[in-house]
């Protein structure tokens, strides 16, 4: 492969990351939005769709900290 294809195989992969950027950023916008609208509700139909989502709280060990002390 020559410079001159590699620079245009690099162009257009800089070109697909920020699509891909964009299209995540688009879809976390979305996501947040019908988080808003269901608001405490875990679950939500919309059409054929079911929607859940679930909040989830860990709590962890800072074995680190245990160990110093």
């Amino acid at each position: 492969m020559s410079m001159i294809e590699i620079e245009k195989k690099v162009r257009e992969l800089r070109q697909l990351q920020a699509l891909i950027e964009e299209a995540e950023q688009e879809a976390e916008a979305i996501r947040e939005s019908i988080k808003t609208q269901m608001g405490e509700n875990e679950e939500l139909y919309a059409g054929e769709y079911k929607i859940t989502w679930k909040v989830i709280v860990s709590s962890k060990l800072d074995t680190a900290a245990l160990k110093k002390a």
